[in-house]
């Protein structure tokens, strides 16, 4: 069943360009990982 803990969302717009933090091995994709607040969860 999904569920808020254990599922994964992902965002892609041109807005978050800036914002990457990782890039991905094999194809080069600039990407972010970070947990969602727990209070946004609720």
């Amino acid at each position: 069943m999904i569920h808020p803990t254990n599922m994964r969302m992902i965002i892609s717009t041109k807005e978050n360009e800036g914002i990457a933090n990782k890039v991905e091995e094999w194809y080069g994709a600039k990407y972010r990982y970070s947990k969602i607040d727990h209070a946004l969860v609720q």
